[in-house]
């Protein structure tokens, strides 16, 4: 069973956990699947509040999927560290409490967005997801989302993907991973790393790129993101 099937499996019984609020059974969880807990919750969770949101769904099914990616963002703070999934649940259900509902239509626009471009990134359609993940930046510009950050990187690793090399190299400079660090975003830090290593390995700076490419690896390691570390560690083999 691959770690992704293995997460689906475990899906059920983390809801049920997250409807009775057993937080250490929640954390077992998050602590077996760190990686899949926080791209879930960012890219699956999120997307399915702001389909509800949007449809006018909001009391049940929005309020079902920003429960559990807020208790998964929780889980991931106390077992990993990494804050952004919590802190992307925050700047929502504050919306929610100011019934600011103009703010909330946009946090769930660029939401969709940042799903769609991640779906056209997934199927290799790179000019595609380039357009979306614009459209999310310019969406999420316009509030305190941390997702923006999320989004740059996408941006960054779709420009990667159509060899335009420099622009992409600019794109992942342009995100400050010092205030990624500050805010506890490891994993975001260390993704925009793997980037930059790989533009930098392609430009030929080949030192450069072992160098921030073994930093995000370690990252990952920390954060027990087997996944990506495991994938880091064949790059650089």
């Amino acid at each position: 069973m691959t770690p992704r099937e293995a997460w689906q499996v475990a899906l059920p019984g983390l809801e049920k956990s997250v409807v009775s609020g057993d937080s250490a059974s929640i954390d077992d969880v998050v602590r077996q699947f760190p990686q899949s807990a926080r791209t879930w919750g960012e890219g699956i969770l999120l997307a399915e509040w702001a389909d509800a949101t949007v449809e006018g769904r909001q009391d049940v099914a929005a309020a079902r999927a920003l429960r559990l990616a807020r208790a998964l963002g929780e889980s991931l703070a106390r077992v990993t560290g990494e804050s952004l999934l919590l802190d992307s649940c925050r700047v929502v259900q504050q919306a929610a409490a100011d019934h600011d509902a103009a703010y909330l239509e946009r946090l769930a626009t660029a939401h969709r967005f940042y799903r769609d471009g991640r779906i056209a990134h997934r199927d290799n359609e790179h000019a595609r997801a380039e357009r979306l993940f614009r459209r999310a930046s310019d969406a999420f510009r316009h509030t305190s989302s941390p997702m923006k950050y999320v989004t740059a990187y996408y941006l960054g690793s779709s420009l990667y993907f159509q060899f335009r090399i420099q622009e992409a190299t600019r794109q992942l400079h342009e995100i400050n991973t010092e205030e990624l660090a500050r805010r506890d975003y490891y994993a975001h830090a260390a993704q925009i790393g793997w980037e930059q290593g790989l533009c930098e390995l392609v430009s030929g700076s080949v030192s450069n790129a072992i160098g921030i490419l073994n930093t995000s690896r370690q990252s990952f390691e920390r954060l027990g993101e087997k996944e990506d570390a495991a994938t880091l560690d064949t790059l650089l083999a």
